[in-house]
């Protein structure tokens, strides 16, 4: 093992490192400070099983009702970063740190396919409620859209570095080497830094995606392209990728898109404009992951400070929150009555919050 400087973060860091495969025919390095991605989180559809990371290379599904591990899944080389479940219930997609999306049938304990887009770590997925459109982002700076029934990639929203930020990336291939994206160009209109965040709009129509570049943007689908229907400067730093955007998500009607970002602010966008309708404090350090309530009235947060707060979604007013006994809320997500909030955080734990009981229970999944 190796020490070195972590670019990939935006600061500077020394951490240890290890390699793995990101492709069949290739190995990397991984930075395990990008592991600071705890344990995502995801409820299933119209039931009451969760799905989640292990903050290992496994995934589980859990019964929050009986707070146990039902069953553990194996299959990647790296940690599982984040997940998501079909419409039906029936399969998850899951994003790694060996550069992979693998899909499963929850009935089975194999994948059922591997697919390789991208040459960096997986930060995220998002599955469209059509079940033929599965989104990746990763630290490649690239958007991955393929189709999770063969396998096959469908589209791709490639990275475009502006002239500053190829500049400071070249300087920054001193510490990280290969972090430039190879073959982008500034006329694309992807993100210019690594992406921390994809999701589908509930429709199945749009996309939106947030990076360390501090941009969100929203996609629209077109059988024969892709096309940006909006972007919009969330966060504003001195350096490229000095202050990330971490998490995206939709209102149920997508007439609004809620962000948290490292300057540890909960904002609300109008899509149809992208005027900021407003902004909030949210956290006491970095807000790692925003969650809209099924019936649009309000929005959880996660963040750095370890405590889950509900703001209502109209004005930005905390209405709820409660404190979990681990360093950073990592992921949230609601259950679809919306009566149920799971957390995820970087200590082996899945917490659940009842809205109705106001209680908490912890259920351990990290072996």
């Amino acid at each position: 093992m190796t020490a070195r400087r972590c670019g990939d973060l935006g600061v500077v860091l020394a951490l240890f490192t290890v390699t793995y495969g990101c492709a069949p025919d290739s190995t990397r390095t991984l930075q395990l400070g990008y592991l600071g991605n705890g344990i995502p989180v995801a409820w299933q559809p119209n039931m009451a099983t969760i799905a989640c990371g292990t903050w290992s290379n496994e995934w589980a599904l859990v019964d929050p009702n009986a707070g146990t591990v039902i069953k553990r899944f194996r299959g990647h080389t790296g940690w599982v970063l984040s997940i998501d479940w079909s419409l039906d219930g029936s399969h998850v997609a899951t994003g790694s740190g060996d550069c992979s999306v693998k899909v499963w049938d929850v009935q089975k304990d194999a994948p059922l396919r591997t697919m390789y887009f991208h040459t960096k770590l997986v930060t995220a997925v998002s599955w469209n409620r059509d079940g033929k459109r599965l989104a990746a982002g990763s630290s490649d700076w690239n958007v991955s859209i393929s189709d999770p029934n063969t396998g096959t990639e469908t589209a791709k929203i490639q990275g475009a570095p502006t002239m500053a930020e190829a500049l400071v990336s070249s300087i920054g291939e001193l510490f990280t080497p290969n972090h430039l994206p190879t073959n982008r160009t500034v006329r694309d209109i992807g993100h210019s830094r690594d992406l921390h965040g994809v999701r589908w709009s509930r429709d199945g129509v749009h996309l939106a995606t947030v990076g360390y570049d501090g941009q969100a943007k929203l996609w629209d689908f077109y059988p024969d392209r892709v096309s940006l229907m909006r972007e919009f400067t969330v966060t504003r730093g001195l350096l490229p990728g000095q202050k990330p955007v971490f998490s995206i998500d939709w209102s149920p009607d997508a007439k609004v898109v809620f962000t948290g970002d490292e300057q540890d602010m909960l904002s609300a966008f109008n899509v149809s404009t992208g005027k900021k309708l407003w902004s909030v404090r949210a956290h006491n350090g970095d807000v790692f992951s925003v969650a809209a309530h099924p019936t649009g009235h309000y929005v959880a947060t996660g963040g750095q400070d370890s405590i889950v707060r509900v703001w209502d979604s109209g004005s930005g007013r905390v209405v709820n929150g409660f404190k979990i006994p681990t360093k950073r809320v990592m992921s949230v997500a609601w259950s679809s009555d919306g009566n149920r909030l799971a957390a995820g955080g970087v200590d082996g734990n899945v917490y659940i919050w009842s809205v109705n009981g106001g209680t908490v229970k912890s259920i351990r999944v990290r072996q």
